[in-house]
């Protein structure tokens, strides 16, 4: 199956200065690789990470490709699903603005994934098909065609098993460029790194943190 997952425009109400590695989705572009399925990314931020406008309506500042393009990227991909990733809740907008977009162009299967979904997957049904709580990583997306409303994917218990991050599948050049010019994960003048995430969950129940909501304890 061709699953294309998109990782959307940065969306806040106060300006991007960051560029983030989507470890997450990386981590089930390859999972789902690894199962046999054909699988590109698009990647929105770091596409357009030169791209900062401003909504006179909102405020919203918006950094990476206009969700028009994102749909014809998409659609040019020619994929059977699109899974598009919710990372933090503040960008709800941004993804839902983002599947909006994409319904205009390709007719298939949209699921969205990711900590929001994880937290509050009913609120995005109203956009996407599917909402998969959980790790993407432990559901093979084949069990999610067809298939309305929310799924629970579970979670990977032994992260060993999974293959490395798919970095093929972005433009690495843009993330280098981002660190050795303004800064990434808060560290300015880096040039060629990237960040693994080598645990999930957290021990701790720290009230101002929702981790053990997203990934467990």
């Amino acid at each position: 199956m061709k699953i294309a997952i998109v990782i959307p425009p940065h969306s806040m109400k106060a300006p991007a200065t960051q560029l983030y590695y989507p470890n997450g989705a990386l981590s089930v572009a390859a999972g789902w690789r690894a199962m046999g399925h054909d699988v590109s990314v698009v990647d929105a931020q770091a596409l357009g990470w030169g791209n900062h406008r401003i909504d006179p309506a909102t405020g919203i500042h918006h950094r990476g490709l206009d969700f028009s393009t994102v749909a014809e990227v998409v659609a040019s991909k020619m994929p059977d699903m699109v899974a598009v990733g919710a990372t933090f809740s503040v960008q709800a907008r941004s993804v839902k603005a983002t599947a909006a977009a994409i319904r205009t162009r390709v007719d298939v299967p949209l699921v969205v994934g990711g900590h929001h979904a994880t937290v509050r997957p009913e609120a995005l049904l109203d956009a996407f098909d599917v909402a998969v709580a959980g790790e993407g990583e432990a559901i093979d997306p084949v069990d999610v065609v067809g298939r309305r409303g929310v799924v629970d994917a579970g979670r990977v218990q032994d992260l060993s098993t999974l293959p490395l991050p798919a970095r093929d599948l972005i433009p690495m050049s843009a993330y280098f460029d981002a660190a050795s010019g303004a800064s990434i994960h808060g560290v300015a003048g880096m040039g060629r790194w990237a960040s693994l995430v080598t645990s999930r969950g957290c021990p701790h129940l720290c009230s101002f943190c929702a981790i053990h909501l997203t990934m467990g304890r």
